[in-house]
């Protein structure tokens, strides 16, 4: 468990520097607010749904029902673009 938190913790970091490298190329683009959370819905032990969020904390009693707990992927919060290209990398 917690070498996969590692790995989880170096991709987060990877994914971050490529996209704060990549944000030159959205020209003109208004700069985002660090305001998300990239998520796992934990089932059973194990990840069962990846979700992004602004509020972890209203995430976690929205989804109390359906999963054992929810797990916060990132250590930092992140832009959008940077928490769906999380989300989407975490699907894949």
């Amino acid at each position: 468990m917690l070498l996969q938190l590692i790995l989880q913790e170096l991709v987060f970091l990877r994914l971050v520097q490529v996209s704060i490298a990549g944000s030159a190329t959205f020209a003109g683009r208004a700069a985002q607010p660090l305001i998300y959370d990239v998520y796992y819905g934990i089932k059973n032990g194990a990840p069962a749904y990846v979700g992004i969020t602004k509020n972890f904390f209203q995430r976690q009693q929205q989804w109390s029902g359906t999963y054992d707990r929810l797990e916060k992927i990132n250590s930092c919060q992140v832009t959008k673009d940077q928490a769906r290209g999380i989300e989407q990398f975490l699907i894949n």
